[in-house]
């Protein structure tokens, strides 16, 4: 096993005239004074000096950035064993993370990254950031301080499947790292190859981004466009264009550096970390480091990294309408009792009835462009057996686990079979209602909605859409489709991934029906435990509490509908 050899403080005070002993010894004293820290050498102490121009301050910070990340976000700094590590061995195959051998004209050094497995069920971010902070850690101590650092990505085979793979809280503090708490000096930042894929990212990663670093982000769509900041092609691997050689060449000699100092890292995670009991004043955690608005909001639940990846790509990673859908998704589930208690799938009497009366199921296969698809349709056609109510009861408990299970997506398709639906049906409709649902899946439910289709509708249809349409915004009603016929569905939805009582090929309507009810009932806990757990505690909303009032007004305040 190789030692990790950093460059003498000797050394680097000949490569560097403005790093002075004086600023090297005044570093060892706050150190002296900081209990909490790993020990630190002084060729360790050069490297964060320098990054930092030789600021005592902002170095001071770097270093306790740097230790207290390393100690706080296990998923990227712990079980870094090069050669056992099974995760690690998976990314070796999936990406290459290493440093290049020739400089920028400036002078500068770069790092490169690319996919080698293209496959996006094979890609995981957190592992890829565990890999690249190992390549990073061999690259900084070994070489020591360099003039300036260039991140250079070849996007190349991404597309939609990785994005889906990437978690917002994730690249917050990998990005929170690289910007507060590694030791260099960053001088650029580019991805070639780029795509439209590209853009989705950036919106998931520009709110992460302090303006120092998005002015050194560029985007090329080519590789050639990088000459233009003094980068030249020819230091990348072959199969960017350059003549650095074969990436997975490149990348074996890489891998077996990290594999020949498999002690190094074992050992640095083991004595190099923050030690919060003996910190001065309170002891941080990953939610002092990481604190998200969600941690600002008292009033919401307790909400997780894939459900916030939900809502943020509902919202195409915008973050103000993301809180907005947070709040709206919650208050509705907390004021809206009718659709979201009683919701035990085995033990209510209203659901059992409501599975007999209607069918909620998605759909396996998705459309062309990728949507999933959520299908519903009349089982038992007596409007006397026909509840509104426990309609949207079973049909959000079925959106619920769709969403959760497949996450995100490029978009989603509602579909109802309404055959057999008749006027007695629309009698059992209450505008309230219809405004409660329709204002959820407008404004509060983390989906993109990319069509509202009605088949095989009646005149009865008509009647129901006009007490609909007083609810629905414009984008919604653009999306709003009628089919009196299976003819134009094709346009939207292909037939054979229907029942097969549709001319599909999905399978009998019941068995899927039955598949389904036996998912809802494996999730009972978890039905049981959301009821109780995932709603707004409106004592400790900050300003004035919400009712259902605020949200839709008073009941029977409806002025008479025009119905034609």
């Amino acid at each position: 096993m190789a030692k990790l050899q950093m460059v003498s403080l000797a050394e680097e005070m000949k490569k560097n005239p403005e790093l002075k002993e004086a600023d090297i010894q005044s570093l060892r004293d706050w150190c002296q004074k900081q209990p909490h820290l790993p020990q630190m050498t002084d060729s360790e102490l050069a490297l964060f000096l320098h990054s930092n121009y030789y600021r005592l301050e902002p170095t001071k910070n770097t270093i306790d950035t740097f230790y207290t990340v390393r100690t706080h976000v296990p998923e990227f700094f712990s079980n870094r064993d090069p050669v056992n590590a099974k995760d690690l061995l998976q990314m070796f195959k999936v990406v290459m993370n290493m440093p290049l051998e020739r400089t920028t004209k400036d002078g500068y050094d770069v790092i490169y990254g690319a996919l080698s497995d293209f496959e996006p069920s094979h890609y995981d971010y957190t592992f890829n950031m565990k890999l690249f902070g190992m390549v990073m850690d061999l690259w900084l101590y070994g070489k020591g301080t360099m003039k300036g650092h260039v991140i250079l990505v070849d996007l190349k085979g991404l597309v939609m499947g990785h994005v889906a793979r990437f978690s917002p809280m994730a690249l917050k503090r990998f990005l929170y790292y690289l910007q507060e708490g590694l030791p260099v000096r960053l001088k650029g930042f580019h991805f070639v190859n780029t795509n439209p894929v590209m853009d989705i990212l950036m919106n998931i990663m520009r709110p992460f981004m302090k303006k120092e670093l998005l002015d050194i982000l560029h985007l090329h769509q080519s590789v050639n466009a990088i000459e233009e900041f003094n980068i030249p092609v020819d230091i990348l691997p072959n199969e960017s264009g350059g003549k650095a050689g074969p990436a997975k060449e490149l990348f074996a000699a890489e891998v077996k550096k990290l594999e020949a100092h498999r002690e190094w890292f074992i050992q640095e995670e083991k004595t190099q970390r923050i030690d919060e009991s003996k910190r001065p004043g309170k002891a941080k955690s990953a939610t002092d480091l990481f604190g998200n608005w969600c941690a600002k909001q008292p009033f919401l639940p307790k909400i997780s990294d894939s459900e916030l990846a939900i809502f943020l790509h509902s919202n195409y990673y915008l973050m103000e309408p993301t809180k907005t859908t947070i709040d709206t998704f919650y208050t509705i589930r907390t004021h809206v009792p009718e659709f979201f208690t009683n919701r035990d799938p085995v033990g209510s009497k209203e659901l059992r009835k409501m599975f007999n009366t209607v069918c909620i199921m998605p759909l396996e296969k998705r459309t062309r462009e990728g949507y999933t698809v959520i299908m519903g349709q009349l089982l038992d056609r007596d409007p006397a057996n026909y509840t509104y109510n426990d309609h949207i009861r079973d049909l959000c408990m079925c959106m619920d686990l769709w969403m959760y299970q497949e996450g995100t997506t490029n978009g989603h398709v509602i579909c109802f079979d309404t055959a057999g639906v008749t006027v007695g049906h629309a009698a059992r409709l209450n505008p309230m209602g219809l405004k409660k649902f329709l204002f959820y899946l407008q404004e509060g439910l983390p989906v993109r909605l990319k069509g509202l289709h009605f088949l095989n509708t009646s005149p009865a249809m008509d009647l129901i859409l006009s007490m609909m349409k007083p609810f629905m915004k414009k984008e919604l009603l653009d999306m709003l489709h009628m089919h009196s016929s299976m003819d134009s569905v094709d346009k939207f939805i292909p037939i054979e991934i229907l029942p097969n009582e549709l001319g599909g090929k999905a399978g009998p309507l019941m068995e899927l029906h039955n598949a389904q009810i036996k998912k809802l009932e494996s999730f009972r806990d978890w039905f049981l435990d959301e009821e109780t757990r995932a709603k707004i505690d409106e004592s400790k909303r900050p300003g004035k509490g919400k009712t259902a009032t605020d949200l839709f007004g008073v009941e029977g305040s409806f002025k008479k509908l025009d119905i034609d």
